[in-house]
């Protein structure tokens, strides 16, 4: 049985649609607050609520060439810092939180930090997530500036901060895993949780007596997503490519094509056999299987009462077991495949006693062992990655990798393999594939998305400061 999901396929009418969104609604990407800093700390965001109140900073007009004009925020240590007040609405522990950033050096005496080690960027209640630059009273520039970030433990990152020059950083979290981009370069990548809750300070510690253990330096167009963006978005906003205010959510992948094939009485049995040796012996021929003009014969389903083991196991995994005589026989069927941007397949297979499998004429793997009963939990499986990487379990042996899909018609084969000194019936076997194959994009998908991108693209090359 071969099933084939293509509810990915897009009409032309749901492309229109889609480009209708992209213009309207995606323009800012669930932006939740924007700081641009030019002269006031007023939240920019279209509906945004979360304005900030100055506690000593002063502006520059020092800004990121990316930027173009205006004013950035000029921060001088201890007690310098702008505060937000709680709001829900920066509580997400999926976000992506932007700005720029000018470091002179975070060196006692330099950076003028009460901090051991830590001079805050942001900041969020209860130490629940804060971003920052290292500093050290004997370091010296760059070992001293760092970026780094807290969850639950301080991470300090490769990346250090140029005194001279803007550096664009952002912080991207999953809920499960946390990025850390520096001028549009990933530099960072692990699991982390985070759970921000209450007011949110720039440049300083919230958890502090007196707001202290802050930053020295320029920081310019902050900006706080609830989505996680990929690292092309990153780059945009790194490179100037889009602003805050223009950056749209990225057009999902679309969803993997997935094909099941599972043997039933639909397959085919060869006329041809091998030996298949004595108990505990098998006979491997190492050859190929019989030409496809052999298998003209239809196989014979299991039943409760007829190999029981394999037809228990095959309606555990939604197959119909077929029956095995002595000696070693060969099964095949055919599936088909669109053209794909890549392929991944998982087969489960139970038999009694063992077998070989094969794809287009490329053998993945031979079980041949007594040893194990091969139609119990776990069964023999094989795992076939994207990159063509196969692993296997309860195999006795595996190719390292398959390379051998085909755009259109595939051949699957299964060779049984019993003892020739068995009974009939001598065994059978089930199997499940199931494959995975993510499809390429449609042309005219890229084209109008992408026109609505460069007319977006546009709109913020346009947009400077208010």
């Amino acid at each position: 049985m071969i099933t084939t999901d293509k509810s990915h396929i897009i009409t032309s009418g749901v492309l229109a649609c889609a480009l209708a969104m992209v213009l309207t609604t995606s323009a800012r990407g669930d932006l939740v607050s924007y700081w641009n800093f030019n002269n006031d700390v007023l939240d920019g965001a279209p509906g945004g609520v979360n304005n900030g109140a100055l506690f000593g900073p002063t502006f520059s007009v020092d800004v990121p060439a990316a930027v173009g004009s205006g004013a950035s925020l000029s921060l001088s240590g201890p007690g310098s810092y702008v505060g937000i007040p709680a709001n829900a609405n920066l509580n997400s522990p999926t976000f992506t939180l932007s700005y720029w950033l000018k470091d002179p050096g975070q060196l006692d005496g330099a950076g003028v930090s009460t901090s051991a080690g830590h001079n805050r960027i942001t900041s969020r209640g209860s130490d629940s997530f804060e971003t920052g630059v290292s500093n050290a009273a004997t370091a010296t520039l760059p070992d001293s500036s760092r970026l780094k970030f807290f969850a639950s433990g301080w991470e300090t990152t490769p990346a250090t901060t140029n005194p001279s020059a803007w550096t664009h950083v952002a912080y991207v979290a999953d809920g499960s895993m946390m990025s850390v981009y520096a001028n549009g370069t990933e530099v960072f990548s692990g699991p982390r949780t985070i759970a921000p809750a209450g007011a949110m300070y720039v440049g300083a510690r919230v958890n502090a007596v007196t707001p202290n253990e802050g930053f020295t330096g320029l920081i310019d167009d902050m900006a706080l997503w609830n989505n996680a963006f990929p690292a092309s978005s990153i780059a945009m906003l790194a490179s100037g490519a889009a602003t805050p205010l223009s950056l749209s959510i990225p057009e999902p992948p679309p969803p993997p094509n997935v094909i099941v094939v599972s043997n039933t009485t639909d397959w085919t049995l060869s006329t041809e056999s091998i030996d298949g040796g004595a108990a505990g012996t098998w006979v491997s021929t190492g050859a190929a299987p019989p030409a496809a003009s052999t298998f003209t014969l239809t196989p014979t389903a299991t039943a409760a009462g007829a190999i029981p083991h394999i037809n228990n196991a095959a309606a555990a995994i939604g197959a119909t077991g077929l029956i095995g005589d002595p000696n070693v026989h060969y099964y095949r069927t055919t599936f088909n495949l669109d053209a794909s941007a890549s392929i991944s397949a998982n087969i489960l297979f139970a038999a009694d006693n063992g077998g070989e499998i094969w794809i287009n004429g490329e053998k993945l793997a031979t079980e041949t062992s007594f040893l194990a009963d091969n139609w119990s939990s776990p069964l023999p499986s094989i795992s076939i990655a994207a990159d063509g990487g196969v692993t296997t379990t309860k195999f006795d042996s595996s190719a390292a990798a398959f390379e051998s899909w085909l755009v259109g018609e595939n051949e699957l084969i299964v060779a049984l393999r019993n003892p020739n000194s068995e009974v009939p019936p001598a065994g059978g076997f089930a199997l499940r594939m199931e494959i995975s194959a993510t499809p390429i994009p449609e042309p005219s998908a890229i084209l109008i998305v992408g026109t609505a991108a460069a007319l977006l693209g546009g709109a913020a090359l346009r947009r400077r400061r208010r």
